[in-house]
């Protein structure tokens, strides 16, 4: 049995507007076509990943059938959000992972939290000011914001945060 992949490509006003994703689409396209992947990976644009920093931003997962899923032993399937993917990545993330079956783990930006006080320093502050025993720098942590707000602290544009995204893409459980 092939395996199976959806590429998405965002296409975000920063990572399409600003910087190489549509240069980094097509060059994806051009590589698949030239080796004849097109029936085992669908190439497609995504509106937005949410991660404007970090972009260009390239998710590739594995397509897994269902009636494989429903087995005792599912397959583990191969999938990554890709970050800061310009279009000489391309063809690393067509060789290494659609055909070869691993990660590009130089393009995965994992995030680093600080550690987080105990919760009893928590406890002792009033919403909006800082504990104690808590780092300054973490000061963003500690302030309320009202229910509903939306999160973009990590993105440099709001249109980024198209409801149309996709909640599954950027969650892989392994």
């Amino acid at each position: 049995m092939h395996r199976r992949f959806d590429i998405r490509v965002c296409r975000g006003p920063v990572c399409a507007g600003e910087r190489e994703a549509d240069a980094v689409h097509e060059r994806l396209a051009g590589l698949l076509a030239a080796r004849g992947l097109g029936a085992v990976v669908e190439l497609e644009r995504q509106s937005c990943f949410g991660r404007c920093r970090l972009g260009p931003n390239v998710y590739v997962g594995e397509r897994v059938a269902p009636e494989l899923l429903a087995t005792a032993d599912p397959p583990r399937r191969l999938s990554a959000f890709y970050n800061g993917v310009g279009p000489d990545d391309a063809d690393e993330i067509v060789t290494a992972h659609v055909q070869g079956g691993r990660a590009v783990e130089r393009l995965i930006y994992r995030v680093q939290f600080p550690p987080v006080a105990a919760p009893s320093a928590l406890d002792a502050a009033e919403p909006g000011e800082l504990a104690p025993s808590i780092d300054p720098r973490l000061a963003v942590a500690l302030v309320a914001e009202p229910a509903g707000t939306p999160h973009t602290a990590d993105t440099e544009a709001t249109a980024c945060n198209a409801p149309e995204r996709s909640a599954d893409v950027a969650l892989d459980p392994r």
